[in-house]
């Protein structure tokens, strides 16, 4: 039993040390409103050393325009019965956005991009685009950003987007929260 564990142990740490490239997506739903493009987050988890070909990022058979945003180095040390092993990935991150769509539920298709060379794929992904109520020639529209929960400490931007279809004169402004003692 004992023999099996340490098997399955040292096959999980073998696996861990020669990963493969992982491709992960996320739509920031939060701020997915059918009035703006939706922007979407791709993660690139790669083996240090291999590199990504920025211009193969492929959506729906056609090439996606992204951003790259950043990278990041991850290192783990696993020592065992007096062996260290070291690997390093590097962690790639890219903005993409899709075009502007009506309110309801839809599915991300599989994002695909070549890594050293091999092609990887996401999972398909569902999201929400919300709508927005207009009456008339006025209507407001109120969009939190800062993450699906909020905990105590965290920062989140509420945006307030106001719209008109005419021409809208404004002859005094009140901003309560803005004039109180200690801002």
């Amino acid at each position: 039993m004992v023999g099996r564990l340490l098997l399955l142990l040292l096959l999980l740490i073998h696996a861990s040390l020669f990963a493969e490239a992982t491709l992960d997506v996320k739509v920031l739903a939060d701020r997915a409103s059918e009035t703006s493009p939706v922007e979407g987050i791709i993660v690139v988890q790669r083996p240090e050393g291999e590199t990504i070909d920025s211009s193969s990022f492929i959506l729906n058979g056609r090439p996606l325009a992204v951003e790259f945003l950043h990278d990041s180095l991850h290192s783990s040390v696993v020592i065992m019965n007096g062996q260290r092993r070291e690997s390093r990935s590097i962690v790639s991150s890219y903005r993409f956005y899709l075009p502007k769509a009506a309110a309801g539920e839809y599915t991300l298709p599989p994002l695909s991009v070549r890594i050293a060379g091999r092609w990887y794929s996401s999972q398909a992904l569902s999201y929400t685009i919300c709508g927005v109520e207009r009456s008339g020639d006025l209507w407001l529209e109120a969009v939190l950003r800062g993450g699906e929960k909020l905990y105590p400490g965290m920062r989140a931007e509420l945006v307030y987007r106001i719209g008109y279809k005419q021409q809208v004169e404004m002859i005094a402004q009140s901003l309560p929260l803005l004039d109180a003692e200690g801002f």
